[in-house]
Order: structure tokens, then C-alpha cells, then sequence
């Protein structure tokens, strides 16, 4: 049962509503959504228009608009994915923000297991931990949002969570694009015609793991090839200064794999925020709630109170 910390809190009710709605990554036969992805997507759409949004779907992806936007008149864009890499869903399972010692001394005693049941994956779950041990230790008593019977599928429902609470808190022109089978080769977002982005000024999408990240290059040809940046120093150092995040290069194995790097062929801005998460893609993962409070108030005081500036920053 959700305790009193979730109800009062609209970014965890925003996510608990969400993480109800069970939308696996599942590959169809003529690469369009499944039918998890369509509910989830049906129930996304109803939120949006609450709040006074238009909404295409044609293309599979879910596209809010609020305001005129046209190449005369761009906004900014927020990105997220709809889909989950593996099965998770919310009914009877029991959640609690636990202290950061107690959810420290669980992680360290659960993920031992957990490495050698899935061996494939012990480098990338060790890593996760030596993150959440330097990041997390110094802090006074941060809360972990998560559950006991494991994986709950964060990754992206966090982002789309932290994408509507920033639509709820800001009136500036904006558009908001949650695609379908990123988890699956980027399906989504492939449909997405490269004349739509004429209409976008420069786009954030939220899909980073970690709490301090700002990807803005990846490299081109293997892990250590040039970089490929996906925004201009100029909007990447302003972004930085704003969010207060760190920039880094994307490994390219997950570059190519997700929705940025479409996006940045269509010489916009782009920038990927890290969303407080972290053991995604494993047997279990967690959310750092006060990071990822923080970066949400930062990202509604950049659409609220910078995007027109960012705006004119040119493209890399």
C-alpha cells in the first residue's frame, strides 16, 4: 500500500498511475504498437487533454501539442518512451521509500544473488551499486522510491511521469512525443517524419539512468571514435548551468539504440536528462525520489523561464 509520502506527492502519484498500466516491449508482427502500448497510450491521451492539449497518435506515437507550433512558431520538445523492457506491473505489490542506509544494506545484500542468477548482467548491476554508494551515501536520509518483489519498470515511466507533471506545471508552447518499442530498436520514433522537427526548437528527452548525467555526444565509430555531439557546446553549456547535471558521452552501443539519436539527425538541439533512476534493465530498480525531485523543479523553471533563449541558440 502507497503510503502517505506517495499521496502527497504529485510526481510519485503521477508515476504510480502510470506504472499500473503494464506495457511490455513486446515485438509485433507489422512493427506498430501492441495492444499494452495502445492502452497505455489511450490512458496517456486522456491525461493530456485534461489538460487542454491536442493529441495525434497517427503514427503510433502519442504527440501532445499545447499552443500553435509551426516552423514560424516552434516549441520545445520533451521525449520519453511508453514501453518497458521487461514485465511489470503494480497490483499487490507492496511499495516503500526506505532511508538510504536500510535501501544501501538491501541492495548490497540482494544484488549478490541476483548477480550470479544473471551473470550476463553483474558488471552492469556492480556498476549501478558503486553509483548508488558514492552518490548516496553523504546526503541526509534521501528516500528510495521501489518494490520489494523487484523490477517495476521505471525506464520510461519516469520520464513520461516527470514529462506530464512539466506539462501541468508550465504554459509555454510545448510538445511532448512518447513513442512506442524504443526497448525493441527504436520503432517509434523511425515514424516520425524528419519535417516534423521543423516545428521544434530544441528537445530534452528524459531517458538517462543515474541522478547528475547530461548526454550530449556519443561517439561515431566504436567506443572511443570521435565524438558525435548531439547539441552545440553553446546549448549543451547553458543547459548544464541550468540543470545543474554533468555532460557526458553516451556509450555508443546505447546511442544507437535509443531515441536520441534520431532525433540529433534532424539538426535540433538535444540533450538526454538523467531521470533518478537506476537498475534499469535488471532484476531490480529503484528511483532516488529527492534527485529526482530536483531535476524535475529544474527542468519546469527551463521551460517556464529559459526556453525562449533557448530557442536561439543554433544547432551543432
Amino acid at each position: 500500500m502507497a503510503n502517505k509520502h506517495i499521496e502527497s506527492d504529485e510526481l510519485l502519484q503521477t508515476l504510480m498511475d502510470l506504472l499500473k498500466n503494464y506495457s511490455p516491449s513486446i515485438i509485433t508482427r507489422d512493427g506498430k504498437p501492441n495492444g499494452m502500448e495502445i492502452a497505455m497510450r489511450d490512458h496517456l491521451v486522456k491525461i493530456l487533454q485534461n489538460l487542454g492539449m491536442t493529441c495525434d497518435v497517427s503514427t503510433g506515437n502519442l504527440v501532445a501539442t499545447r499552443g500553435e507550433v509551426s516552423k514560424m512558431n516552434k516549441a520545445p520538445m520533451i521525449c520519453a518512451h511508453m514501453d518497458t523492457s521487461i514485465r511489470n506491473h503494480l497490483e499487490d505489490k507492496n511499495f516503500s521509500p526506505l532511508p538510504c542506509n536500510t535501501r544501501l544494506e538491501s541492495l548490497i545484500k540482494q544484488k549478490i544473488p541476483v548477480i550470479e542468477k544473471f551473470r550476463p548482467l553483474g558488471t552492469k548491476v556492480r556498476r549501478y551499486l558503486d553509483e548508488a554508494l558514492e552518490d548516496y551515501t553523504s546526503p541526509p536520509d534521501p528516500h528510495y522510491f521501489w518494490c520489494e518483489d523487484g523490477y517495476l519498470g521505471l525506464d520510461d515511466k519516469v520520464g513520461i511521469a516527470m514529462a506530464l507533471c512539466i506539462a501541468k506545471r508550465t504554459t509555454y508552447p510545448l510538445r511532448l512525443v512518447f513513442t512506442y518499442g524504443e526497448e525493441r530498436g527504436r520503432l517509434g520514433i523511425k515514424k516520425i517524419k524528419n519535417t516534423f522537427y521543423e516545428g521544434i526548437s530544441f528537445a530534452i528527452v528524459i531517458d538517462r539512468h543515474g541522478s547528475r548525467d547530461l548526454v550530449i555526444e556519443y561517439p561515431d565509430n566504436d567506443e572511443n571514435g570521435e565524438p558525435v555531439p548531439l547539441c552545440s557546446s553553446e546549448f549543451g553549456e547553458q543547459v548544464r548551468e541550468l540543470l545543474g547535471l554533468t555532460p557526458v558521452r553516451e556509450p555508443k552501443r546505447c546511442a544507437d539504440a535509443m531515441n536520441i539519436r534520431k532525433i540529433s539527425n534532424d539538426a535540433i538541439n538535444v540533450v538526454n536528462v538523467a531521470m533518478s533512476i537506476f537498475g534499469e534493465h535488471c532484476a531490480e530498480d529503484y528511483m532516488v525520489i529527492e534527485d529526482a525531485h530536483r531535476i524535475l523543479e529544474k527542468l519546469v523553471d527551463l521551460i517556464n523561464n529559459h526556453a525562449s533563449e533557448l530557442s536561439n541558440i543554433p544547432a551543432a
